[in-house]
């Protein structure tokens, strides 16, 4: 597919072109539920029924959905790591990142700290907050995204215009329970 024939929304999933061509985790809970918090449950929900009608096709896996695309067994796929897209760009795949309008949902994996150090050697704070940038330098070097705002990531364009949206586990984890269920009955119905 050329670039300008790719949707830039998930509205433009509706279009009949896209019937039986989308790729949906089958457990993909946390981008159902903070976009159901984005944009309110009842607008979201019609959203989604109507993008199940399209028949997206439901596999277990990010990396198997990116391998679909890389393979052209689908077209797209609705959530996909960054790091599984740039490998698979990188490796000659003929696959790209399709920014949609709007927000783009987040995560973040923290780094731990101790809070008191047991050992005379180990760094301090500033040392620890150093020790943090060379961890978010050698994630970039890994391609992937860095939490830290200072350390951009490789290639920049993953994140440069978009309007992120971090996901928040505490309230997923609080409506767990509802959004698989949700979830399930909008996507998993009859699977």
């Amino acid at each position: 597919m050329a670039p300008k024939d790719a949707p830039s929304s998930y509205e433009d999933l509706l279009n009949p072109k896209w019937k039986g061509w989308v790729g949906l985790e089958t457990e993909e809970y946390q981008w159902f539920y903070h976009w159901m918090q984005i944009l309110g449950r009842d607008t979201r929900t019609r959203l989604y029924e109507k993008i199940c009608r399209q028949n997206p096709q439901m596999r277990a896996g990010h990396t198997l959905l990116a391998q679909l695309v890389a393979a052209g067994e689908i077209a797209l796929a609705t959530v996909v790591y960054s790091i599984a897209s740039s490998v698979w760009k990188a490796s000659g795949a003929p696959v790209d990142w399709v920014r949609f309008k709007g927000p783009t949902i987040t995560r973040s994996t923290p780094s731990p700290f101790q809070k008191k150090r047991r050992i005379p050697t180990q760094p301090s704070c500033c040392g620890r907050f150093r020790a943090v940038e060379r961890r978010a330098k050698l994630l970039r070097s890994l391609r992937r995204i860095p939490a830290r705002p200072d350390v951009a990531p490789d290639p920049p364009s993953l994140t440069q215009g978009l309007q992120l949206y971090p996901a928040r586990p505490e309230g997923m984890i609080e409506n767990y329970n509802d959004t698989v269920a949700r979830f399930n009955e909008i996507f998993n119905r009859a699977r």
